[in-house]
């Protein structure tokens, strides 16, 4: 073994290459390790010896590949003696202790798996900080003394010109192209590649990438830096206003290269323009990038770039251009923050507010929309519905005066909103069915890179959908459902499609179509998981328990959706009349009727503070039930044999939610009501069950309909008993 044959002088070459031509066998076998860039230096001997001998078929030369991260981690283990989990845990309170993984991933991504580098960083490391154990979980690996040194004698015996080149080739990424570099060197593209290909040929400091062509028409030659540590050791030796130089003319060049899809390179180009300190421009190419990042449902990195944008525009001067950026980035962050954490969170609601204030002194009325449209958001998801009423008037009210379509489609999805919520369902119905036509795909699908989360067309037809249902179509619901989830699917949109399979989901339960509702809830949490989207992560969690209440396991049912409730008010901003709807009618499922009062009530008392009258009449018919249960035992309509006991408190709810109903045109849940009354004279006079009967029929035969629904099966089993 002859190690670092880069340093062997020429006697010890010629011995080797005397071995290697040998014709007699002997039981040798000569290995020699040598680093390829010192070796070619001052034309070392041992260069044309290797290439001789490899020409001959006398030697083999072997690259060592870069190691991984798990090579470097058992590197580590044996260097450091990291004591293994068996050998105890902590060393006492407060202690510090880096793991092995931190560690080993740390100097694998700063050495990319360099042997040499990686030892070098090592033994950096432990000489820096002697209590290596305490260095916390994220030591910072530095570049060693040594490997600086190692590359500045490399770089130092490079001709002029291609240090100037290098120097220049720092400023710019990790890989770049002749083109990007010539404006700075003051040459020609030409010029550059030669000098490219003379690093590359001899494996100093670059290596081929290829072939880059720009919109332009421009063609070069492509490459990149053999390892990050060389290009940052290089544009350490960069004056500060040389740096500024370079990336400013390798911003523009790059910019007039790509010209209207400059946004492509949207991060490159802020990188170099921020480092320029032209931070209008940065801003700009920063304000691109979040938007790519938010449209592809990368919301972290969105909100990281958004909020850097929003920390450089501190640096720009108080102007009306200033303005319109910022108000820019705060819509896209409160769009990002509206679908990460829930369209409820007081970050997206901050966001929305500030853009809002912004538009006051500034006349574009799209930014102003869209900031009203997110606002409204915000409002709604927190059920503060009178505030979000008036947002979505002021909305129709700009739609009107700007004769826009899209913002008029935008509006009557918000107005029916609120109305539907406030319990005036026709009135929403009207604005849904109004939102339908005015969609359209290639224009309009545009609206969520601007201020709306869900695509709108997608939106007007589930809002309609789940109007149908109380106003009773859920067969023509079902069909609106299935026509959205298709759209949403085409538009490849995520956080759309989530939207989509949530109600779909809902609607086929309700309909009584079990299999293909859990079918399209698992598809929701699956897409809800991979895009970290905790609102309909915890709807589709809550179905779930629904589902498993349904299947028998009430225990594991009951908690799920208890703890999914929690998670649905963290994203909606507070708690929900809506959700706590279904955890009575769950606690009624299963005879818990003492815990489906104390929901029915706190939600009977939320509907009193938000005016959340969407499911009153609802509410009121679980009380009648559940109060039928806490005294009677009753479990469904088709469950009591005996008499119920004090029916006369029942009935009470029954008829007040009866009353609701028939005022919303809620024939759905007028039904409901009404199946509960007519089943109370069960056990009365034969002219009280004539009567009942009377009721109950003329109601249900008015569906045409959804006939395999809960709500119409029980008032059939009802009708069915009445006329015994």
């Amino acid at each position: 073994m002859l190690e670092d044959l880069h340093w062997s002088d020429p006697s010890t070459v010629e011995v080797l290459a005397f071995l290697a031509r040998r014709r007699q066998p002997a039981r040798l076998l000569v290995i020699g390790t040598y680093r390829p860039v010192d070796m070619l230096r001052a034309r070392h001997p041992l260069r044309s010896a290797v290439q001789e001998l490899q020409s001959h078929q006398l030697c083999e030369e072997v690259s060592v590949p870069l190691l991984t991260e798990a090579a470097v981690a058992e590197y580590l283990t044996v260097r450091l003696a990291f004591p293994s989990p068996s050998q105890g845990g902590s060393q006492g309170e407060g202690s510090r202790i880096v793991s092995l993984p931190t560690l080993a991933h740390q100097i694998h991504h700063r050495t990319e798996g360099n042997p040499l580098f990686m030892v070098n960083v090592t033994d950096a490391l432990l000489t820096q900080d002697a209590n290596f154990y305490e260095m916390g979980n994220d030591p910072a690996v530095s570049i060693p003394l040594s490997i600086q040194q190692m590359i500045a004698r490399q770089f130092d015996h490079l001709p002029p010109e291609e240090q100037q080149l290098l120097e220049v080739a720092s400023a710019a990424v990790m890989e770049f192209t002749a083109a990007t570099l010539a404006p700075s060197l003051t040459t020609n593209i030409a010029t550059v590649e030669t000098h490219c290909a003379s690093l590359v040929r001899r494996e100093q400091f670059l290596r081929g990438s290829g072939t880059s062509e720009w919109p332009d028409g421009t063609i070069s030659a492509r490459c990149s830096f053999r390892h990050a540590l060389y290009q940052d050791v290089i544009y350490e030796r960069v004056t500060p206003s040389r740096r500024v130089q370079v990336h400013q003319q390798v911003g523009e060049r790059l910019e007039q290269g790509y010209g209207s899809q400059a946004g492509t390179i949207a991060t490159e180009l802020e990188l170099h323009f921020e480092r320029a300190r032209d931070y209008h421009r940065a801003v700009l190419y920063l304000q691109t990038a979040g938007q790519t990042a938010w449209q592809r449902a990368a919301h972290q990195e969105a909100k990281t770039i958004i909020t850097h944008g929003l920390d450089l525009l501190q640096s720009l001067p108080d102007t009306p251009e200033r303005t319109e950026q910022e108000i820019q980035l705060q819509l896209t962050l409160g769009a990002v923050e509206a679908v990460s954490k829930g369209l409820g969170a007081p970050e997206a609601g901050h966001a929305y507010s500030r853009a809002q204030k912004l538009c006051q002194h500034h006349t574009e009325t799209l930014q102003l929309f869209s900031s009203l449209f997110g606002l409204f958001n915000f409002h709604y998801s927190r059920s503060e519905y009178h505030t979000a009423h008036a947002l979505g008037q002021q909305m129709r009210q700009i739609a009107q005066c700007a004769d826009d379509v899209a913002f008029l489609l935008s509006a009557h999805l918000a107005l029916g909103l609120v109305l539907r919520s406030l319990g005036e369902l026709t009135a929403a119905q009207t604005h849904f069915e109004a939102a339908i036509p005015l969609y359209d795909e290639q224009h309009h699908h545009a609206l969520v890179t601007f201020y709306t989360s869900v695509d709108p067309g997608v939106a007007a037809l589930r809002q309609t959908a789940e109007t149908l249902w109380p106003l009773s179509y859920p067969n023509t619901a079902l069909q609106l459902s299935n026509k959205g989830l298709s759209l949403a699917q085409r538009l490849g949109h995520p956080f759309t499609l989530a939207f989509a399979l949530d109600f779909l989901a809902e609607l086929h339960f309700l309909c009584g179509n079990i299999q293909e509702s859990h079918n399209v809830n698992e598809l929701l949490l699956e897409v809800a998981s991979k895009h970290e989207f905790p609102l309909w992560l915890a709807t589709a969690n809550l179905r779930k328990g629904f589902s498993w209440v349904v299947g028998g396991n009430s225990e594991k049912g009951i908690a799920l959706r208890k703890e999914q409730n929690d998670s649905f008010v963290h994203s909606v901003g507070r708690v929900n009349s809506l959700v706590l709807v279904g955890l009575a009618h769950t606690h009624w499922l299963v005879g818990q009727s003492a815990e489906g009062l104390l929901a029915v009530n706190e939600a009977l008392t939320i509907v009193e503070e938000t005016s959340e009258r969407y499911q009153e009449a609802v509410l009121y018919s679980l009380k009648g039930w559940l109060t039928l249960q806490h005294k009677s035992g009753v479990r469904s309509p088709q469950s009591q044999i005996t008499p119920p006991v004090s029916p006369e408190e029942t009935e009470g709810y029954f008829h007040h939610a009866r009353t609701i109903a028939r005022q919303q045109q809620a024939k759905m849940y007028e039904l409901f009501a009404t199946t509960g009354l007519a089943w109370l004279a069960l056990w009365r006079s034969p002219e009280e069950k004539k009567a009942a009967h009377q009721m109950l029929s003329e109601l249900y035969n008015w569906f045409t309909e959804g006939f395999d629904t809960e709500p119409l099966k029980n008032a059939k089993a009802v009708l069915e008993a009445l006329g015994q």
